[in-house]
């Protein structure tokens, strides 16, 4: 049978004791120095995992700043073409104007000056006229003198009437 020595107890003895101290001295500093790194390697993985939340996060109102800046950019650039085609038909629509005005007063004055042309040639044919009269009356007529007179007179009106018209 198995004999139990006293030998055999105090190893028994002394290994329970180094069990025991080993497990005191070794493996609890060992198990708290494990412990102690798995919470430090979690607590960088939570604040990473934390970081990549707020980086997503500003990624995404950045990327919603600049489709905002997108859109605003696109009304300014439309509000901007609808202002200058206002702006080019509004230039165009006073040049139009200024235009009009110039030809109804360029029109007006050409009234004016062949009204003006006219009673100059009327003046004229008149003081002819009357000179032509005149000179009827005190020179001697007759039928030479009366044809005479009557050619000065139309070739006087037509040197008047070619220079007016030029």
């Amino acid at each position: 049978m198995l004999r139990i020595d006293a030998n055999i107890i105090w190893t028994i003895v002394n290994l329970i004791i180094f069990f025991l101290l080993i497990r005191i001295f070794l493996f609890k500093p060992i198990m708290k120095v494990i412990k102690e790194r798995e919470e430090l390697i979690q607590g960088q993985f939570d604040e990473a995992q934390k970081a990549q939340t707020q980086a997503d996060a500003l990624k995404m109102q950045y990327e919603d700043a600049l489709h905002d800046a997108k859109e605003e950019s696109a009304q300014i650039i439309e509000s901007a073409r609808v202002r200058a085609k206002a702006q080019s038909e509004e230039i165009v629509a006073n040049a139009h104007e200024q235009a009009d005005k110039m030809m109804k007063q360029t029109q007006a004055d050409v009234e004016r000056r062949k009204e003006q042309a006219l009673s100059e040639v009327e003046g004229q044919i008149a003081s002819l006229a009357v000179t032509a009269a005149m000179k009827i009356m005190t020179e001697a007529t007759g039928e030479q003198t009366d044809e005479e007179i009557y050619q000065k007179y139309l070739n006087k009106v037509g040197e008047i009437s070619d220079t007016s018209s030029n």
